[in-house]
């Protein structure tokens, strides 16, 4: 039963319903029941988004004490499913603006390469975490990965301006070597008050090596085609933001069958995975 005004609907007993609702006396008496109460879940914008009901098989005189109990219950009840709304509404945000801050992993011949990103479903947040893939010729590329401090929509807009401005560097063609310091220049002159951790991965197809440097990250996982696991911590340095240090990237290995893996933070959420075939596709 509902109402055409959204008020709620009290039936007391058989007779009352026989006279309302003479279409449910059968159904009623079917399954015992005599008294009823259909509440309206109203948001708290006041719009009506469902129905509360509730049986019982006896009659009832419903006074103020009971009214206040069944209003009290529905409005739990209604926010209730606000919430829940409101929660996949967020994870439908944040799933849609991540994909629009990743953008797509390039092709590149002789390499395939996969990456991994969650967010923090626990606090329907945006993280700082990022990774990047920047083409930089037909066998050459650089692997970024990182973790701007602090979680939320400022973190990521952090994290977007830092993954921005190492975008550009890599693309006007600046050294692995020389990009941190570059990078913390322009993030100061934009007045960023950044600090993150980083790796960046110069994966050289042609001479079968990746250069690496760290700023402050976890290390970089690499297989061997053999199917060794050796780690490489990198050229160090501290995190962006806390040091103008201009170390040399370490230099490894990275000819067909071997892969690498390079997570974005310690939790391993987030990672990237590129694996070096043992032949051309095809």
């Amino acid at each position: 039963m509902r109402s055409q005004t959204n008020a709620p609907v009290m039936v007391e007993n058989l007779t009352q319903l026989a006279l309302r609702y003479p279409r449910l006396i059968s159904a009623s008496a079917a399954v015992g029941v005599e008294a009823s109460a259909t509440m309206p879940l109203r948001t708290s914008a006041g719009q009506v988004i469902g129905a509360l009901g509730v049986a019982w098989t006896r009659q009832l005189d419903f006074d103020d004490t009971q009214r206040a109990m069944l209003e009290s219950v529905s409005g739990l009840c209604a926010q209730t499913i606000e919430r829940t709304g409101l929660t996949d509404a967020t994870k439908d945000l944040v799933s849609a603006l991540t994909v629009e801050l990743f953008p797509p992993i390039p092709s590149i011949d002789g390499v395939d390469i996969g990456a991994r990103y969650r967010s923090s479903n626990d606090r329907l947040a945006f993280g700082g975490d990022w990774y990047d893939v920047v083409s930089l010729s037909p066998t050459r590329f650089l692997l970024v990965v990182g973790d701007v401090v602090g979680h939320g929509l400022s973190a990521a807009a952090r994290m977007a301006r830092v993954r921005i401005v190492l975008d550009t560097l890599a693309q006007q063609g600046t050294a692995v070597e020389e990009m941190l310091g570059a990078a913390e220049r322009l993030l100061r002159h934009l007045g960023d008050g950044h600090l993150a951790t980083l790796a960046l991965v110069e994966v050289d197809l042609e001479s079968n090596t990746v250069r690496h440097l760290s700023a402050g990250h976890p290390p970089l996982v690499l297989l061997t085609p053999e199917g060794m696991i050796e780690r490489s911590v990198g050229g160090k340095r501290p995190p962006l933001g806390l040091g103008r240090t201009e170390p040399e990237p370490t230099t490894h290995p990275f000819g067909p069958g071997a892969a690498l893996l390079a997570v974005a933070d310690n939790d391993d959420d987030n990672a990237v995975v590129v694996n070096r075939r043992l032949r051309p596709a095809g």
